[in-house]
């Protein structure tokens, strides 16, 4: 009886074949053991057809494919437990062996279909159940949403969609149930492409991601934008500013070889050839040649996120990375610090052995306070030159006594309270004010080192410091500064704080401009780039200059000052200008 019924219903699902929907025609002449039992669903026809051999290879088949479905989801998985019923019921005769792990599978699909159909689900299931019907779009939907909804496009769910289309529009459809990621992959293994010509061949690979992932309307992330720009520059075009979603992902290597640090965009051409092996590489390559470089950068605006193409001319990476600190490569900073840090470590061990031999402490102050000069922006943003210097602390005691005794002597209660009381409150504060490149003490006379607080860094040689001069700060308890004195120290600050807000941001703001310039936000004439270049040159050195003076002179107020004076100036803009 149960033959009987199954034959009958393979005769409807012939009939229901004009129409699309169904299994494939059956079959006719398989030698199958007409006593047994026999399969009953058409998910069984999709997958056994073209089947050669009896029943076993038939289990055999269908069992593999029921494994295939375990990454089915939500209501579509009822095909694949259908799958499995059938198989229990056909053939654990036959292999006994599996039938406790295929009723696991079937259990666990069932519990799945059993969930509420989602979006992607209910699309299809009309055309699963009763096939395309009117639909003349039906090979173009099915490949939309297997590429769309890849996720649930399992390989019995994509088979019968197939045998839908093809019966559909007559001719055979193979569906790629790729979903967007992997096509962008494919687009991203071109996207390094050294070849003209080779990047046209690419082309298409790119209009088939663009055709089923970026239908009309939908903007891309910035990742896959920046592939699409290195294949079509790679292959001769010159694209316009791409729209963009807002946002979105960080940028990853896996997307791009030279991420910027700021995840705006990425270097897409070095020296004219593309970029490959890394920081290292990138670094060589600079050096060797005298070429623009080409990237791609994310620009908001009000009207929305665009990727601009840009050039950028040769520059050294010291004028680089002080000219256009946005366009630091994720990585590059701190691979500049690793590399800088030995030398800094041998400056502070050439600093400590002129401080244990007598009669050297001033140049023993001075060649640590050049170790300091010369990595103002590794101090002040580096982890590993934190603790490469914590870890000096109890060496460079000596030198900080040195420094504080050498103070002691240069602060004398004679000199002049205008002078000697902001020198003092300095003296607390910024251990290297008033100490003059040659390591001696001269009160008004500093450099740019002494802007450095090193309170946290080396509490043994500060305690070390204070206490050597420790009488001479013992005096401002009596001497206060008069009411006029204060008034210019508070002028003095607000004067250079004022003056290091305004220099920092004119730095960045004409470097913004500039890079407007060359990724073509803006169109600039040659005139306008040069004399941009001049006025952030010359922005760059006033900032540099004018944050230790602002530094100093909030140093020189009184400590129950200076806490809101820095509140103050941060709000202006003011802060260290070395990047």
């Amino acid at each position: 009886m149960r033959r009987a019924s199954f034959v009958l219903h393979l005769g409807t699902l012939g009939l229901l074949s004009c129409g699309g929907g169904g299994g494939p025609a059956p079959k006719t002449a398989a030698p199958l053991d007409a006593l047994g039992p026999q399969p009953e669903s058409a998910e069984w026809l999709f997958v056994t057809e073209g089947t050669r051999g009896g029943r076993r290879d038939e289990c055999a088949i269908v069992a593999t494919q029921i494994a295939d479905e375990q990454s089915c989801k939500g209501s579509l998985c009822r095909h694949g437990a259908a799958l499995a019923k059938d198989w229990l019921n056909v053939c654990q005769k036959l292999d006994s062996g599996g039938a406790e792990d295929i009723a696991r599978q079937e259990r666990a699909m069932s519990q799945k279909a059993s969930a509420a159909a989602l979006p992607c689900e209910s699309q299809v299931a009309p055309i699963l159940r009763h096939g395309c019907g009117d639909r003349d779009d039906c090979a173009t939907f099915l490949q939309d949403w297997a590429t769309q909804c890849s996720e649930w496009a399992t390989p019995l769910v994509v088979r019968m969609l197939e045998v839908a289309a093809t019966r559909k529009h007559g001719d055979a459809i193979k569906l790629d149930a790729r979903g967007c990621g992997d096509m962008l992959a494919e687009v991203r293994a071109h996207a390094q492409c050294a070849q003209q010509f080779q990047c046209q061949d690419a082309l298409p690979v790119l209009e088939r991601y663009r055709g089923r992932c970026l239908p009309a309307g939908k903007l891309p992330p910035l990742h896959a934008a920046i592939t699409e720009l290195a294949v079509r520059v790679g292959a001769g075009q010159t694209p316009p500013p791409m729209p963009v979603q807002p946002g979105g992902e960080p940028l990853e290597p896996t997307h791009t070889p030279l991420p910027l640090e700021d995840n705006s965009g990425a270097v897409l051409m070095i020296c004219g050839a593309r970029p490959s092996g890394g920081l290292e590489a990138y670094a060589a390559a600079r050096q060797s040649c005298q070429e623009d470089l080409l990237l791609a950068k994310r620009f908001d605006t009000e009207g929305g996120s665009f990727v601009h193409l840009g050039r950028v001319p040769h520059l050294t990476a010291a004028s680089y990375r002080r000219w256009f600190p946005a366009l630091a490569l994720a990585g590059e900073v701190g691979a500049r610090y690793a590399a800088s840090l030995p030398a800094y470590e041998r400056a502070l061990d050439g600093a400590i052995a002129l401080s244990t031999q007598a009669g050297r402490s001033a140049p023993a102050v001075a060649a640590f306070l050049e170790a300091t000069r010369a990595n103002l922006d590794e101090l002040i943003h580096s982890a590993a030159y934190d603790a490469a210097l914590r870890a000096k602390d109890g060496e460079l005691v000596p030198l900080f006594r040195a420094l504080g005794e050498a103070k002691q002597r240069a602060l004398r209660p004679d000199l002049e309270p205008r002078r000697l009381v902001p020198a003092l409150h300095r003296a607390r504060t910024l251990v290297l004010a008033d100490v003059t490149t040659e390591g001696n003490v001269s009160v008004g006379n500093s450099t740019a080192a002494a802007s450095v607080p090193f309170d946290d860094m080396l509490p043994r040689s500060l305690a070390a410091y204070r206490e050597a001069f420790e009488g001479r700060t013992a005096l401002l308890a009596r001497l206060k500064p008069s009411t006029r004195e204060m008034e210019r120290l508070v002028s003095e600050v607000e004067t250079t704080r004022a003056r290091c807000g305004e220099s920092i941001h004119a730095h960045e703001s004409t470097s913004r401009t500039l890079l407007g310039c060359f990724f073509g936000v803006t169109q600039c004439q040659d005139t306008q780039v040069a004399s941009l270049t001049v006025a952030l040159e010359q922005s760059r050195r006033d900032a540099e200059l004018a944050y230790p003076r602002a530094a100093l002179a909030i140093a020189s107020l009184p400590a129950a000052e200076q806490l809101q004076a820095w509140d103050r100036a941060k709000a202006a803009g003011c802060k260290p200008p070395w990047w």
